[in-house]
């Protein structure tokens, strides 16, 4: 079995539970951090994660225009494969009383065309529903 099946299993079954049990927000924080793992240790692109997740809504709100497009790495760019050697650091996820979850931390990358690494910080929104993603922004 490929990483992606296993990783399409593991989202799955996160997605099934949480909707048993959604009302416990450490699902929600789980169903979130399984989704940065499978962004961070696998080949999965936005037509992968789409299908996992279906209904989602992708928003893209940015308050910084200082953000240099190229050397900033988006989850956008990420799943559309811009960006290779993803990790991610200090993630910290937090659920609010309105079903989202916030998570902030930083993501470091290289471009396929370059040598050197980047690194950016961000702020992601996820909304919940019934234990299901429907929107996401980043700020």
């Amino acid at each position: 079995m490929n990483t992606l099946q296993r990783y399409s299993i593991l989202l799955i079954t996160v997605l099934f539970t949480s909707t048993i049990l959604q009302g416990q927000n450490t699902n929600n924080q789980e169903m979130i951090k399984n989704l940065y793992d499978i962004l961070q240790n696998s080949k999965a692109s936005s037509n992968d994660i789409t299908v996992l997740i279906p209904g989602i809504k992708w928003e893209d709100v940015k308050y910084s225009r200082e953000d240099n497009e190229r050397s900033s790495i988006t989850l956008d760019a990420i799943m559309k494969k811009e960006w290779g050697s993803i990790v991610f650091e200090k993630l910290d996820i937090r659920d609010t009383e309105k079903n989202e979850v916030i998570v902030t931390g930083i993501v470091n990358g290289r471009q396929p065309t370059e040598c050197e690494f980047t690194s950016t910080r961000f702020k992601h929104s996820w909304d919940l529903k019934d234990g299901k993603i429907v929107s996401f922004k980043e700020y």
